[in-house]
């Protein structure tokens, strides 16, 4: 017998006796309901050692004489641990039922930011350069806003006609368009800019306070 045969026999025995020395750990996993549930993962101690067929059976070979933990564990499932100590060549069937891990009660707290209102630094009006000299050239900047006009005091929001806008002065409604209708100081700027302390404007999302089924609020002190 040549050297190579030799040590071939050698290797195919000390080969035999270490799986005799193994356990074989068999099992299938289910949910509530008795259904497979296939992927899930086998962990002995806390390493891997296979996954669940699709008929939800597995198969691994562990330590023989040592205290193993085996873990079974999927997604959204809580893991179960089972703990065995087997002895050489021995063969336990484990039947594992997984129960769904349960979601404690989500509390969603939040903290209002603001209102949608837009505040205007008065102290920037004259440096704004516009045809008619007022606010008005300001708010047309904003999102939301449009003008087909450039000489015109006058602006739309979202989409809403120019005698759409409520104009609050000193917290007293003013309707504007009447003199605009006559055709009556169009580029001309509704309010005096060296008179106004504050200017608050708000493309929609305003306060009850100023009423409803209108597109922007322009709060004037």
């Amino acid at each position: 017998m040549s050297l190579r045969s030799l040590l071939l026999i050698v290797f195919l025995f000390v080969s035999a006796i270490a799986m005799a020395q193994n356990a074989t750990v068999t099992g299938k996993v289910v949910d509530e309901t008795g259904s497979p549930i296939p992927g899930a993962g086998i962990y002995i101690n806390d390493k891997p050692q296979a996954i669940t067929t699709l008929d939800g059976t597995f198969s691994c070979s562990v330590p023989q004489g040592q205290n193993v933990a085996i873990r079974i564990t999927y997604q959204s499932y809580l893991p179960v641990v089972v703990k065995r100590n087997l002895g050489a060549g021995e063969t336990v069937f484990l039947s594992v039922k997984l129960k769904p891990s349960e979601i404690g009660t989500v509390v969603v707290s939040g903290e209002k930011v603001g209102d949608g209102t837009v505040s205007i630094d008065v102290k920037y009006i004259p440096y704004f350069v516009t045809t008619s000299g007022g606010i008005e050239g300001m708010i047309k900047t904003l999102a939301g806003v449009v003008s087909n006009n450039e000489l015109s005091s006058q602006y739309s929001v979202r989409g809403g006609n120019y005698d759409e806008n409520l104009t609050y002065v000193n917290d007293i409604e003013v309707y504007r368009p009447f003199l605009v209708r006559s055709g009556q100081q169009e580029g001309l700027s509704f309010v005096n800019p060296d008179m106004v302390s504050s200017i608050n404007f708000s493309a929609g999302g305003f306060e009850a306070r100023y009423g409803d089924k209108m597109s922007s609020v322009l709060d004037i002190k």
